[in-house]
Protein backbone atom coordinates (compact mmCIF):
# COMPACT_ATOMS: atom_id res chain seq x y z
CA UNK A 1 0.00 0.00 0.00
CA UNK A 2 1.19 3.24 -1.01
CA UNK A 3 1.49 6.26 1.54
CA UNK A 4 -0.60 9.01 0.71
CA UNK A 5 1.68 12.67 1.91
CA UNK A 6 -1.11 13.97 4.46
CA UNK A 7 -2.18 17.91 3.87
CA UNK A 8 -1.85 20.43 6.67
CA UNK A 9 -3.79 23.35 7.50
CA UNK A 10 -0.69 25.10 7.46
CA UNK A 11 -0.70 24.57 3.55
CA UNK A 12 -4.20 24.86 2.68
CA UNK A 13 -4.37 28.03 4.85
CA UNK A 14 -0.87 29.25 2.48
CA UNK A 15 -2.01 28.20 -0.53
CA UNK A 16 -5.23 29.92 -0.14
CA UNK A 17 -3.39 32.94 0.60
CA UNK A 18 -0.87 32.81 -2.59
CA UNK A 19 -4.17 32.53 -4.29
CA UNK A 20 -5.54 35.41 -3.19
CA UNK A 21 -2.22 37.13 -3.92
CA UNK A 22 -1.86 35.97 -7.35
CA UNK A 23 -5.40 37.53 -8.30
CA UNK A 24 -4.35 40.39 -6.46
CA UNK A 25 -1.49 40.91 -8.94
CA UNK A 26 -2.87 39.11 -12.18
CA UNK A 27 -6.05 39.21 -12.34
CA UNK A 28 -9.22 37.85 -11.92
CA UNK A 29 -11.16 35.66 -14.62
CA UNK A 30 -14.81 34.42 -14.56
CA UNK A 31 -15.42 31.16 -16.83
CA UNK A 32 -12.41 29.37 -16.98
CA UNK A 33 -9.32 28.87 -15.08
CA UNK A 34 -7.01 32.12 -17.37
CA UNK A 35 -7.61 33.73 -19.55
CA UNK A 36 -4.91 34.33 -22.04
CA UNK A 37 -3.52 37.49 -19.75
CA UNK A 38 -2.62 35.28 -17.32
CA UNK A 39 -5.75 36.44 -15.43
CA UNK A 40 -7.04 33.25 -13.01
CA UNK A 41 -10.33 32.19 -11.40
CA UNK A 42 -10.53 31.15 -7.61
CA UNK A 43 -10.10 27.55 -8.71
CA UNK A 44 -7.28 28.19 -11.25
CA UNK A 45 -5.50 30.36 -8.71
CA UNK A 46 -6.25 28.06 -6.07
CA UNK A 47 -3.94 24.88 -8.54
CA UNK A 48 -1.45 27.12 -9.49
CA UNK A 49 -0.01 27.75 -6.16
CA UNK A 50 -1.02 24.41 -4.86
CA UNK A 51 1.73 22.42 -7.27
CA UNK A 52 4.95 23.82 -4.67
CA UNK A 53 3.20 22.33 -2.06
CA UNK A 54 4.86 19.56 0.08
CA UNK A 55 1.30 17.53 0.54
CA UNK A 56 1.10 16.81 -3.41
CA UNK A 57 -0.86 19.64 -5.96
CA UNK A 58 -4.25 17.30 -6.35
CA UNK A 59 -4.49 16.78 -2.15
CA UNK A 60 -3.92 20.26 -0.76
CA UNK A 61 -5.84 21.95 -3.89
CA UNK A 62 -8.70 20.05 -3.12
CA UNK A 63 -8.62 20.81 0.28
CA UNK A 64 -8.48 24.29 -0.67
CA UNK A 65 -10.94 24.21 -2.59
CA UNK A 66 -13.13 22.73 0.00
CA UNK A 67 -12.54 25.43 2.61
CA UNK A 68 -13.35 28.22 0.08
CA UNK A 69 -16.74 26.35 -0.33
CA UNK A 70 -17.22 26.16 3.21
CA UNK A 71 -16.34 29.93 3.71
CA UNK A 72 -18.28 30.87 0.26
CA UNK A 73 -21.30 29.01 1.11
CA UNK A 74 -21.27 25.76 -1.47
CA UNK A 75 -20.01 25.73 -5.14
CA UNK A 76 -16.62 27.70 -5.55
CA UNK A 77 -17.02 27.61 -9.56
CA UNK A 78 -20.41 29.08 -9.49
CA UNK A 79 -19.99 31.71 -6.44
CA UNK A 80 -16.62 32.72 -8.77
CA UNK A 81 -18.61 33.32 -12.04
CA UNK A 82 -21.57 35.02 -10.61
CA UNK A 83 -22.56 38.27 -12.70
CA UNK A 84 -22.63 39.83 -9.89
CA UNK A 85 -18.94 38.74 -8.06
CA UNK A 86 -16.23 40.88 -7.54
CA UNK A 87 -12.65 40.08 -7.74
CA UNK A 88 -12.20 42.40 -4.51
CA UNK A 89 -14.97 39.91 -2.54
CA UNK A 90 -13.29 37.28 -4.17
CA UNK A 91 -9.85 37.85 -2.68
CA UNK A 92 -11.27 39.26 0.31
CA UNK A 93 -13.64 35.70 0.55
CA UNK A 94 -10.50 33.51 -0.19
CA UNK A 95 -7.94 35.28 2.75
CA UNK A 96 -10.65 34.95 5.12
CA UNK A 97 -10.48 31.42 4.33
CA UNK A 98 -7.05 31.37 4.77
CA UNK A 99 -6.75 32.56 7.97
CA UNK A 100 -9.51 30.18 9.20
CA UNK A 101 -8.17 27.70 7.86
CA UNK A 102 -5.54 27.05 10.31
CA UNK A 103 -8.06 27.28 13.29
CA UNK A 104 -10.09 24.25 12.05
CA UNK A 105 -10.14 20.48 11.05
CA UNK A 106 -9.54 20.52 6.82
CA UNK A 107 -12.75 18.77 5.68
CA UNK A 108 -13.31 17.17 2.06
Amino acid sequence: MRNEPSVTRAEVGRTLELAAGYLDRHGWYQGEWFDHDRRASAEGAIFTMAAGAAGGKAMVGRAALAVLGQECGGDVVRWNDAPERTKAEVIEVMRRAARRAASRAIEG
